[in-house]
């Protein structure tokens, strides 16, 4: 209690001070009075008498310090006569505080914008009950990598496992909704019912799944999207209606509150998986479509320990059922690990970026500051003279840094918060969602605490870091010397020295900037000249979903009479439409990574390196490649004859024939589509296709295979016409001639060139963002070299002006200056190129066709940044080369 008494009194004292200060005197007054009349009864003489009692109190002065310390907040008080002094000092340069708060600005505001994302995406945790506690559970093939669960294998490790508290399944499901409107396409997911109760999912009408749900002869149920229920269903009362989904009624009983948050994409529906349970797809041990899994961890369990559980099951199904399960094993990871995927390190190289930038930011300030203070020398000296130490130099200095820091930091939050909104429209849908997801976690992105205390931090960091520089050299200052000197501004070497270190420094940031740009644009550019495989220019998509009792064949292996006539009447139809050139059929168009991949073997064959085993697969009509334009390299393409009762063939391309056959044709040989060892199916390969890129211009391209849409089961389909002119005007046309054969089909269509520009989304906002950083760090850098040379021809005027008179010629001055400035611009970019080699390395996963140290960019790179910099000292190159004599001497 005493200390906090004493706290408050003294907090008490910053207040009405004129009357403690009166206080203070009268009461300082009555001590010397009474002490004065103390020493006249000793008998000493009035002077005296004073005298000694002046000496008594330790003199007035410094009594009065005595007081207001012990009285008031001393710090708090030195703080704000600081802040006064610096605000007054840089009311007084405005120029200069204009300049240093908008280059604060800009470091600042880049920093904040970037942490804000990243912060949403990275830092906060995933909007799940214990997110920490979640996995990402699939199968993993020895030689292979992950792949999906088939359903027994899923439901023995659900009963054996040990470490997981729940754990459920889940795949994609697309279907046709119709009875509301015109027939339309959804996108949902098959769930097992402990999955929305595990991810904490809420409803807003209804409920969710029961186990009761959830099994093959339950009623058939459905769980719907809020987004889907408002949009596409008016958000009127919907528990317990009926949807009629591929033809099949489900009873909605529920509604999901509109704030929860998927996993890999926002589905419209959710249905119970358990409806499917016995069909084949579900049943077989051996089949793996695409089911993965998400499970919750008991407490104190670890991702590795849940890793070796599920591994020693998989290990007792190897033994079990050696004809399906060997070689496998179990993947195990953080759930949030799975749904960031490459955006991850995207986000915090572009954070390093901005980190970068700022510094150069605070090494232009430093240098300003430098500059401005090479006309304080006598100010400090005069400070030390009447008592101030290098600390309450420091102090001073280091506030009126903060000063402005802060005040770049403010500007920089605004600027921040109104560059968010443009960011989050220009990001790509695999950005702003969970990975390769469509949720927009990212539209949620925001000025909030942590990134508000984010913004203060980096303000002072950048405040302390700008005022380093400056302080250090004011420690260094002779205090005799410097009061020697005229009031003119002064300059030293160790002054020069240190702005060039700090001009040096700038240059060689910037160069490892302009390095990580250079790299990636050169990706950007290899990837968008690479070659397709195809020409995709006046090509039209239509992709349509065959779902319903009309097409189903009865048979994992035949494709439905309904299907196949379907597929020939509507390509029989879009070949006869004006302005069509040719048309074909495929599962999954090019570009767009929509093929299943699975595991095959070449018969007498050995396997080949990691991952040789697995491959694309793809099913094509006999038209599909002529309408791509896609060449053939040798063999035949798909003909008419080959149907569901002749022999199955197969193309492939050349990533596939280059691997098993890079001396000989594999024309005529066999492909056994399964895992190795296994009974799979046989085909014959009788062509070989170019490269046909199908999941992005910059993925480098995998074996593939196609099979005759006519020998095997689909579903579905995607038609493309190549016309001769826009292909978007034949948009209409061709979907009604889709339609002719069956009006309930939803077709969606695109020009290809819109898988080509989404194809390189993410990478152009990704090299996008960086560009800019890289530009702003080379222009902050050039204003350092214009700043440091300008400065230097403004101290050397008089000399300048002396050697002109003298006979020097101005072209041997403004080379002099040039030469100056591109020394210290060498030095730095040659450091930078040090540091790009050791730090590029972080960015070699998101290059494509460059190396990491690729000598052509770093080239480029390095004449660039040079040849900026000389531009940057051409101007007071050619100030210093017309230097009048005359009035440089009038000075002296």
């Amino acid at each position: 209690m005493p200390r906090i008494r004493e706290l408050l009194a003294r907090f008490g004292g910053l207040f009405r001070r004129a009357e403690r200060e009166r206080e203070m005197e009268d009461e300082l007054r009555s001590h010397l009075e009474l002490a004065v009349a103390e020493n006249l009864r000793r008998g000493m003489t009035a002077g005296e008498a004073r005298r000694a009692a002046l000496v008594s109190l330790g003199g007035m002065e410094q009594a009065r310090e005595v007081w207001r310390e012990q009285r008031g907040l001393p710090w708090l008080e030195v703080l704000a006569r600081d802040l006064r002094y610096g605000l007054r000092l840089l009311a007084r340069s405005p120029g200069f505080t204009a300049i240093a708060i908008a280059t604060l600005a800009l470091g600042i505001g880049a920093n904040t914008a970037i942490f804000a994302v990243t912060e949403s995406v990275l830092l906060r945790p995933l909007p799940y009950p214990s997110p920490n506690r979640l996995a990402f559970v699939r199968e993993f093939f020895t030689g292979g990598g992950p792949m999906s669960f088939s359903m027994p294998d899923f439901e023995d490790l659900l009963h054996q496992n040990h470490t997981f508290e729940q754990i459920a399944v889940f795949q994609g499901y697309h279907g046709v909704l119709t009875g509301n409107g015109e027939p339309a396409l959804v996108r949902g997911a098959l769930v097992s019912a402990p999955l929305l109760s595990l991810l904490g999912a809420k409803t807003a009408l209804g409920r969710g799944f029961t186990a009761g749900d959830d099994h093959p002869g339950a009623p058939a149920s459905v769980v719907l999207g809020y987004g889907f229920w408002r949009s596409r269903l008016g958000g009127g009362t919907i528990v317990g209606r009926a949807l009629v989904l591929d033809g099949k009624p489900y009873t909605v009983i529920g509604v999901l509150a509109p704030d929860f948050p998927y996993l890999l994409w926002s589905p419209d529906l959710y249905l119970p998986i358990g409806l499917w349970a016995a069909t084949p797809a579900l049943t077989s041990r051996g089949n793996h479509g695409s089911l993965s899994a998400v499970g919750r961890l008991r407490p104190g369990v670890s991702f590795a320990a849940a890793r070796d559980d599920l591994d020693s099951i998989m290990a007792r199904l190897a033994s079990q059922y050696p004809a399906t399960n060997h070689d496998h094993r179990a993947f195990v990871e953080p759930l949030s690990l799975q749904l960031l995927g490459d955006n991850a390190r995207a986000l915090w190289i572009l954070l390093v970026a901005t980190g970068l930038v700022l510094l150069i930011a605070c090494a232009n300030l430093a240098n300003l500051e430098l500059v401005r203070g090479s006309a304080r020398p006598r100010e400090f000296a005069i400070r030390a003279a009447l008592g101030a130490g290098r600390r309450r130099i420091f102090a001073q200095l280091l506030t009126e840094s903060l000063i402005l820091a802060l005040a770049g930091g403010a500007m920089g939050l605004v600027l921040a918060a109104v560059a968010i909104g443009p960011l989050l429209h220009l990001a790509p849908q695999d950005v702003r969602g969970f990975g390769s997801g469509e949720i927009p976690r990212l539209m949620a992105t925001g000025i909030d605490r942590g990134v508000l205390f984010f913004n203060f931090l980096i303000a002072i960091v950048a405040g302390i870091l700008c005022c380093l520089a400056p302080a250090l050299q004011s420690s260094k200052l002779g205090l005799a010397h410097t009061l020697q000197e005229s009031g003119r501004a002064t300059s030293s070497r160790s002054r020069e020295r240190l702005r060039s270190a700090l001009l040096v420094g700038e240059m060689a940031v910037a160069a490892m900037l302009a390095v990580a740009t250079g790299l990636m644009l050169r990706s950007l550019v290899r990837a968008e000249t690479a070659d397709p495989g195809f020409d995709p220019n006046r090509l039209l998509a239509l992709d349509v979903v065959m779902v319903g009792p009309r097409y189903h064949s009865g048979s994992a292996a035949l494709v439905s009479a309904a299907e196949a006539r379907l597929v020939d009447e509507s390509l029989a139809r879009l070949r006869a439409l004006p302005g069509v050139v040719s048309a074909g059929a495929t599962l999954c168009p090019p570009l767009v990574g929509d093929c299943w991949d699975y595991f095959y073997s070449i018969p007498g064959r050995p396997a080949s390196a990691i991952r040789a085993e697995d491959a694309e697969f793809n099913l094509a009509d006999p038209g599909y490649f002529r309408a791509l334009r896609a060449p053939l390299v040798a063999g035949r393409e798909f003909t008419d004859a080959d149907t569901a009762a002749s022999e199955p063939v197969a193309i492939i391309n050349q990533a596939m024939a280059r691997m098993w056959w890079p001396q000989s044709s594999p024309i005529g040989e066999q492909l056994r589509y399964g895992e190795p060892g296994g009974k799979g199916k046989l085909f014959r390969i009788v062509g070989v296709v170019a490269d046909v890129r199908q999941d992005g211009l910059d993925v480098p391209q995998t074996p593939e295979a196609f099979f005759p849409l006519a020998q095997m089961t689909q579903g579905a389909v995607v038609f493309v016409a190549r016309t001769e002119g826009d292909p978007s005007a034949l948009a209409t046309a061709a979907t009604g001639a889709i339609h002719a054969g069956d009006p309930e089909l939803p077709v969606r269509v695109h020009p290809m060139t819109d898988y080509v520009a989404a194809s390189l989304a993410r990478r152009k906002f990704i090299t996008l963002l960086l560009g800019l950083f890289g530009a702003l760090a080379v222009g902050l850098a050039m204003l350092g070299v214009y700043g440091v040379v300008s400065f230097g021809v403004a101290q050397r005027t008089q000399e300048i002006g002396v050697r002109l008179a003298l006979g020097a010629a101005p072209g041997d001055v403004l080379l002099e200056v040039v030469q100056g400035g591109a020394r210290l611009a060498v030095v730095g970019v040659a450091i930078g190129f040090a540091g790009a080699l050791a730090s590029t390395r972080a960015i070699a996963g998101l290059l494509y066709g460059v190396g990491a140290s690729d000598p052509a960019t770093f080239a480029a790179a390095g004449l660039g940044l040079l040849a900026v910099a000389l531009g940057a000292c051409w101007i007071p190159a050619r100030r210093a080369a017309r230097v009048d004599p005359l009035r440089a001497l009038r000075f002296e």
